[in-house]
């Protein structure tokens, strides 16, 4: 393997990595006198402190270097302790590179540096030191700069203020001021809470996650500690949204219904830095560092001696792995530890219904839609509309219209979850081509009453040729079913028990069948039997995740608006899997059957594929 390939390599395996690029050498500009290496970095102390003993005007010149330079402060006199260390648990500040990003970004993003005052949220792994990293990058202006009102928030109060508890915030704080030298350290007093820099007017309070946090407060900065925990995260985003335009939001990920995860993925439409930190990038985690391309070994640490008998773990391409993060492996209690402390797998985070890889190969049959637009909705029973081009329309559509402005004829089944049209969630309908089993429309609206989205899906389903209609029947689902029998439409779904079928039409779900409907839906786009065009689908289905005793929850939301408007519950999957159970159901056979010869491979897929449907439902 050439040089260029192995920084392919390198580059491929440090993906999940995300680090600014600040300049060092400008933003701390006596840094660079500061040696990294440790026996180095403790006699330099010994020197610095030796030479502002003995001179004032040498510890004045000290204070200011500190006061230009928080690396320089810190690398120099500052210290943390960990109680893993039995022979050292205390130990100096010597930041790493990608520590030195990170501080500078944060001080950057406080407007410290005079420019663009901006949140930041930082994903990790877990060890990377981030906690005392970023406690540490707010002593630095507690002690220089002045009036600056801070603000530490975690999810349970012991975690900010817990009196003697090495964890707690407060405490990490006051071990970093009470370790400075005198000519250095402010005179503060400490409460329960509360530091106040008596000297420089500084002040830091603390407070724990409610829904309350913040609010009616004006703050310099304020830090959210492991925020993908908080209970009250999409409130308290709005909480201290007004009381602070520089938030630091710091956690490794939980999964995908927290607001941690809606504003990592809203970073790039908002004034969010995004910054993630992947185990590799700290030095100690990554030494011996390799992977695998096409199977084959890669060792990306080439001057790593790895212990006699070492045994490397083979793992899917360009995956990261270390001696260290094999050794994790083995202490973690599931795989969905070491996705979310480790790998910072928002989906194994939280038990992923959908796979990840299922979803990564679906997304190559994304395609936007070849126009949006709506349809005429009419009260004829056998009154066919037409198509009205808008770009705001409310329906999607991945089928070409051909003569009459209709799309091709065939058979076709249109999957529908109704809700109430307050805006709390969506009404949805997804239709499919049968034959094909191909997504050719799709129709989303939260502000549609159950009545009027009948008329709407009724015609809708005449012009797409009398489709086989599906819907879930329970809540809002009895409204829409009334208006499409007034209507007159008749060729719609009819749940089964056994050999009877119901009087009343719908598909009206327990948990379990509701379970097993989507783990047939899950199976079927699985295996390529299915294809969905849509972006938005396949974006809800990486929210959905196990929950308590087996059962299935949507767990996103497409905003953090506290008043739910624009939210949804996984809608448009909801319809795709009525859908696909409706296209091989035994009742819809005759209608939605493509007409291929028995001598085809497909045909037997068919088969196949009906005949597990038929044994798996209870309708």
């Amino acid at each position: 393997m050439n040089d260029a390939d192995r920084a392919d390599v390198l580059l491929r395996t440090h993906s999940k990595s995300l680090l600014p690029c600040h300049d060092v050498r400008k933003l701390a500009p006596h840094l660079e006198v500061v040696p990294k290496d440790y026996l180095a970095n403790l006699l330099f102390r010994q020197e610095v402190l030796s030479s502002a003993a003995g001179s004032v005007s040498a510890a004045d010149d000290i204070w200011e270097m500190c006061r230009q330079d928080g690396l320089f402060f810190l690398n120099v006199f500052g210290w943390t302790r960990d109680g893993r260390g039995v022979e050292t648990p205390i130990r100096p500040i010597i930041t790493y590179p990608y520590q030195d990003q990170v501080l500078l970004e944060i001080w950057d993003a406080a407007g410290l540096f005079g420019g663009r005052r901006r949140d930041v949220l930082i994903k990790k792994s877990r060890d990377m030191v981030l906690t005392w990293t970023c406690i540490a990058a707010d002593i630095w202006p507690f002690v220089f700069h002045g009036m600056m009102s801070l603000l530490w928030i975690s999810r349970k109060e012991e975690y900010v203020w817990k009196k003697g508890d090495p964890k707690a915030l407060f405490t990490r704080g006051q071990f970093i001021l009470d370790m400075l030298p005198p000519f250095l350290q402010p005179a503060y007093e400490i409460a329960k809470l509360h530091l106040e820099n008596k000297d420089g007017g500084g002040v830091i309070d603390g407070e724990s996650t409610t829904e309350n946090a913040a609010a009616g407060d004006k703050r310099g900065k304020i830090l959210l500690d492991e925020f993908a925990l908080s209970e009250n995260g999409f409130a308290m985003l709005s909480a201290t949204s007004q009381a602070s335009d520089c938030r630091v939001f710091n956690s490794t990920p939980r999964g995908t219904g927290t607001a941690f995860y809606a504003l990592e993925h809203e970073a790039g439409r908002s004034a969010v830095s995004l910054v993630k930190l992947h185990w590799p990038l700290h030095p100690e985690h990554g030494a011996g560092l390799y992977t695998h391309v096409g199977g084959e070994l890669v060792i990306l640490d080439e001057g790593y001696e790895y212990e006699e008998g070492f045994e490397f773990v083979h793992d899917l391409d360009y995956h990261a792995r270390s001696p260290w993060y094999d050794i994790q492996c083995q202490r973690a209690g599931s795989k969905r530890e070491i996705a979310q402390e480790l790998d910072m797998s928002d989906f194994g985070a939280g038990d992923a219904f959908f796979a990840p890889e299922d979803l990564l190969s679906a997304q190559q049959y994304v395609r936007p839609p070849l126009l949006r637009g709506r349809v005429d909705i009419l009260d004829g029973v056998y009154e066919v509309g037409g198509f009205h081009e808008e770009a705001s329309g409310h329906l999607a559509l991945w089928a070409p219209l051909v003569v009459g402005e209709r799309p091709p004829e065939g058979t076709y089944v249109v999957g529908c979850d109704i809700s109430a049209g307050t805006g709390a969630s969506d009404s949805t309908a997804c239709i499919y081509n049968s034959a094909t089993h191909e997504k050719a429309g799709e129709y989303v609206d939260n502000r549609i009453s159950p009545h009027n989205f009948a008329e709407l899906v009724v015609s809708l389903c005449r012009w797409f040729y009398d489709a086989h209609l599906i819907w879930e029947g329970g809540g809002p689902g009895r409204q829409f079913a009334e208006r499409v029998l007034e209507l007159g439409y008749r060729d719609i779904y009819y749940q089964r028990t056994g050999k009877t079928r119901n009087e009343v039409p719908g598909f009206f779900p327990t948990n379990q069948t509701k379970q097993t409907t989507l783990a047939y839906y899950r199976r079927v786009w699985a295996r390529g039997d299915l294809l969905n065009r849509s972006q938005e689908s396949i974006a809800q289905a990486q929210r959905y995740e196990f929950g308590p005793n087996n059962t299935v929850v949507y767990s996103g939301t497409r905003s953090s608006d506290p008043s739910g408007q624009g939210d949804n519950h996984g809608d448009i999957v909801i319809g795709d899997a009525l859908a696909c159970k409706a296209m091989f159901a035994s009742q819809a056979r005759a209608d939605t059957r493509p007409s291929i010869s028995k001598d085809c491979l497909y045909w037997h897929m068919q088969e196949a594929a009906m005949a597990e449907a038929e044994a798996e439902d209870d309708w």
